[in-house]
């Protein structure tokens, strides 16, 4: 394999491990229903994007899939990774950081909401 078709796969695994992150993070509190150590890895995963994503810092990924989509000959694309892959399918038309922002408070306020009603739903079956 060549090692532009090599850096070509990375990159799409690395957009792969994205995707797959942020799905963790938003629906990730569902699988705590079916065992409580995931809220071992979701909670910090949680507040991980929520801090990324509110104080503007970078995620590690965003750059490596750019030198990963440039050594493979597919060029890099400008800004985050919000702004690349998940503005365009909510046609955020608004300054980039401010989308950013809404996700990172919308990650925590619907992880923190489900948690919320979990430990409320325990509570309720520990006195029934």
């Amino acid at each position: 394999m060549s090692s532009g078709r090599s850096a070509a796969v990375a990159a799409n695994f690395v957009h792969f491990s994205h995707v797959m992150f942020s799905g963790f993070v938003f629906l990730g509190s569902g699988l705590v229903l079916l065992d409580t150590r995931v809220a071992l890895l979701h909670v910090p995963a949680v507040f991980w994007v929520g801090l990324v994503t509110i104080a503007g810092l970078t995620c590690p990924l965003t750059p490596l899939e750019r030198k990963l989509r440039n050594s493979a000959g597919r060029g890099q694309f400008s800004g985050g990774w919000i702004r690349q892959y998940i503005a365009p399918l909510v046609s955020w038309d608004g300054p980039p950081r401010r989308l950013e922002r809404s996700i990172g408070v919308a990650a925590l306020a619907w992880n923190a909401s489900l948690y919320g009603g979990l430990l409320w739903w325990t509570r309720l079956a520990d006195v029934g």
